[in-house]
Protein backbone atom coordinates (compact mmCIF):
# COMPACT_ATOMS: atom_id res chain seq x y z
CA UNK A 1 0.00 0.00 0.00
CA UNK A 2 1.43 3.30 -0.97
CA UNK A 3 0.56 6.21 0.96
CA UNK A 4 0.27 9.79 0.26
CA UNK A 5 1.99 13.15 0.49
CA UNK A 6 0.69 16.64 -0.27
CA UNK A 7 2.59 19.36 0.08
CA UNK A 8 2.93 23.71 -0.71
CA UNK A 9 3.07 26.55 0.60
CA UNK A 10 0.99 27.98 3.64
CA UNK A 11 -2.40 28.46 2.20
CA UNK A 12 -1.98 27.05 -1.06
CA UNK A 13 -5.37 24.52 0.03
CA UNK A 14 -3.60 21.50 0.74
CA UNK A 15 -5.88 20.91 4.38
CA UNK A 16 -8.96 21.56 2.00
CA UNK A 17 -7.94 18.91 -0.61
CA UNK A 18 -6.59 16.67 2.31
CA UNK A 19 -10.07 16.88 4.27
CA UNK A 20 -12.24 16.05 0.93
CA UNK A 21 -9.54 13.28 0.27
CA UNK A 22 -10.52 11.53 4.21
CA UNK A 23 -14.42 12.38 4.01
CA UNK A 24 -14.56 10.59 0.82
CA UNK A 25 -12.62 7.73 2.27
CA UNK A 26 -10.26 7.54 -0.36
CA UNK A 27 -7.12 8.05 2.77
CA UNK A 28 -7.23 8.90 6.80
CA UNK A 29 -5.17 11.29 8.23
CA UNK A 30 -1.92 10.80 9.43
CA UNK A 31 -2.19 12.46 12.61
CA UNK A 32 1.43 14.15 13.40
CA UNK A 33 2.92 15.37 16.60
CA UNK A 34 3.51 18.85 17.53
CA UNK A 35 4.47 21.56 20.21
CA UNK A 36 2.61 24.10 18.36
CA UNK A 37 -0.72 25.83 20.17
CA UNK A 38 -3.93 24.02 18.84
CA UNK A 39 -5.72 26.64 16.88
CA UNK A 40 -9.76 26.70 17.79
CA UNK A 41 -11.03 24.92 14.77
CA UNK A 42 -8.51 22.06 15.64
CA UNK A 43 -8.99 18.85 17.18
CA UNK A 44 -6.58 16.96 20.04
CA UNK A 45 -5.75 13.84 18.01
CA UNK A 46 -7.89 14.51 14.95
CA UNK A 47 -5.60 16.98 13.62
CA UNK A 48 -2.76 16.75 15.81
CA UNK A 49 -1.58 15.17 18.89
CA UNK A 50 -0.41 18.23 20.66
CA UNK A 51 2.81 17.64 22.98
CA UNK A 52 5.21 19.87 24.98
CA UNK A 53 8.74 20.12 24.32
CA UNK A 54 10.10 17.99 26.49
CA UNK A 55 7.43 14.80 25.35
CA UNK A 56 8.61 15.43 21.82
CA UNK A 57 12.21 15.19 22.89
CA UNK A 58 11.74 12.11 24.08
CA UNK A 59 9.72 10.77 21.81
CA UNK A 60 12.63 11.65 19.48
CA UNK A 61 14.96 10.09 21.42
CA UNK A 62 13.36 7.13 21.42
CA UNK A 63 13.03 6.98 18.14
CA UNK A 64 8.86 7.50 17.75
CA UNK A 65 9.63 9.41 14.83
CA UNK A 66 10.36 8.36 11.11
CA UNK A 67 10.52 12.10 10.63
CA UNK A 68 10.92 15.30 12.99
CA UNK A 69 10.81 19.18 11.60
CA UNK A 70 11.01 22.63 12.94
CA UNK A 71 8.70 24.98 11.08
CA UNK A 72 8.37 28.03 11.94
CA UNK A 73 9.54 27.54 15.68
CA UNK A 74 7.67 24.42 16.59
CA UNK A 75 8.32 21.16 16.31
CA UNK A 76 6.32 18.30 14.11
CA UNK A 77 6.75 14.37 13.49
CA UNK A 78 5.38 11.42 12.28
CA UNK A 79 4.91 8.33 14.51
CA UNK A 80 6.48 5.50 12.71
CA UNK A 81 3.77 3.33 14.86
CA UNK A 82 0.97 5.09 12.82
CA UNK A 83 2.12 4.46 9.86
CA UNK A 84 3.39 0.63 10.58
CA UNK A 85 -0.76 -0.06 11.52
CA UNK A 86 -2.61 2.05 8.97
CA UNK A 87 -5.49 -0.19 7.33
CA UNK A 88 -5.52 1.95 4.49
CA UNK A 89 -3.26 4.39 2.71
CA UNK A 90 -2.11 7.66 5.15
CA UNK A 91 -2.23 11.34 3.87
CA UNK A 92 1.11 13.34 4.79
CA UNK A 93 0.30 16.98 4.37
CA UNK A 94 4.02 17.77 5.85
CA UNK A 95 6.52 20.29 3.62
CA UNK A 96 8.90 18.95 1.47
CA UNK A 97 11.58 17.86 4.29
CA UNK A 98 9.01 15.67 5.25
CA UNK A 99 8.61 13.85 1.87
CA UNK A 100 11.98 13.41 1.22
CA UNK A 101 12.54 12.26 5.35
CA UNK A 102 9.45 9.70 4.09
CA UNK A 103 11.12 8.53 1.75
CA UNK A 104 14.37 7.87 3.03
CA UNK A 105 12.73 6.04 5.51
CA UNK A 106 11.66 4.23 3.03
CA UNK A 107 7.58 4.88 3.37
CA UNK A 108 5.80 3.72 0.40
CA UNK A 109 4.46 7.32 -0.88
CA UNK A 110 2.90 9.07 -3.91
CA UNK A 111 3.65 12.53 -3.69
CA UNK A 112 1.55 15.09 -4.38
CA UNK A 113 2.98 19.27 -4.81
CA UNK A 114 0.51 21.82 -5.01
CA UNK A 115 1.19 25.19 -6.21
CA UNK A 116 -0.26 28.94 -5.78
CA UNK A 117 -0.80 30.26 -9.46
CA UNK A 118 1.54 33.26 -8.39
CA UNK A 119 3.46 34.30 -4.96
CA UNK A 120 0.91 37.63 -4.97
CA UNK A 121 -1.90 35.60 -4.89
CA UNK A 122 -0.93 32.92 -2.14
CA UNK A 123 -0.05 36.02 -0.22
CA UNK A 124 -3.60 38.08 -1.32
CA UNK A 125 -5.19 34.11 0.34
CA UNK A 126 -2.99 34.31 3.47
CA UNK A 127 -4.30 37.52 4.17
CA UNK A 128 -7.70 36.68 3.49
CA UNK A 129 -7.08 33.94 6.34
CA UNK A 130 -6.32 36.77 9.04
CA UNK A 131 -4.74 34.51 11.19
CA UNK A 132 -1.15 35.28 10.80
CA UNK A 133 0.87 39.23 11.63
CA UNK A 134 2.35 40.62 8.49
CA UNK A 135 5.66 39.35 9.51
CA UNK A 136 4.30 36.01 9.66
CA UNK A 137 3.25 36.09 5.93
CA UNK A 138 6.59 37.38 4.56
CA UNK A 139 8.17 34.30 6.36
CA UNK A 140 5.21 31.57 4.73
CA UNK A 141 5.89 33.82 1.25
CA UNK A 142 10.05 33.83 1.62
CA UNK A 143 9.45 29.54 2.47
CA UNK A 144 6.77 29.07 -0.56
CA UNK A 145 9.49 30.51 -2.42
CA UNK A 146 11.84 28.21 -1.52
CA UNK A 147 9.40 25.13 -1.51
CA UNK A 148 8.16 25.91 -4.77
CA UNK A 149 11.87 24.94 -5.98
CA UNK A 150 12.00 21.42 -4.96
CA UNK A 151 8.70 20.87 -6.55
CA UNK A 152 10.14 18.41 -9.39
CA UNK A 153 10.82 15.76 -6.43
CA UNK A 154 7.29 15.07 -6.39
CA UNK A 155 5.01 12.69 -8.50
CA UNK A 156 2.93 15.30 -9.76
CA UNK A 157 2.59 18.62 -9.01
CA UNK A 158 -0.48 20.75 -9.83
CA UNK A 159 -1.64 24.42 -9.75
CA UNK A 160 -4.66 25.46 -7.60
CA UNK A 161 -5.95 27.81 -9.77
CA UNK A 162 -9.74 26.45 -9.61
CA UNK A 163 -10.01 24.38 -5.98
CA UNK A 164 -12.84 21.85 -7.23
CA UNK A 165 -10.31 21.22 -10.59
CA UNK A 166 -7.02 20.79 -8.70
CA UNK A 167 -8.96 18.30 -6.14
CA UNK A 168 -9.90 16.52 -9.45
CA UNK A 169 -6.56 15.91 -10.67
CA UNK A 170 -5.43 15.32 -7.43
CA UNK A 171 -7.92 12.09 -6.87
CA UNK A 172 -7.71 10.74 -10.43
CA UNK A 173 -3.79 10.95 -9.84
CA UNK A 174 -3.83 9.00 -5.90
CA UNK A 175 -6.63 6.40 -7.56
CA UNK A 176 -4.88 5.59 -11.10
CA UNK A 177 -1.75 4.80 -8.67
CA UNK A 178 -3.75 2.58 -6.57
CA UNK A 179 -7.07 1.97 -5.58
CA UNK A 180 -8.01 2.33 -1.50
CA UNK A 181 -8.65 -1.28 0.09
Amino acid sequence: MKHIVLSGPSGVGKSTIAERLIREGICERSVSCTTRPKRAKETEGLDYEFVDDEKFHDMAKNGEFVEVKEIFGHLYGTKLKRIQKAKKPLLFVVDVDGMLSLKNAQVPIISIFILPPNLELLKERLNRRDSNSSQEINQRIERAAYEMTKKDFYDMQVVNEDLQKCYNLVKEFILSHEKPT
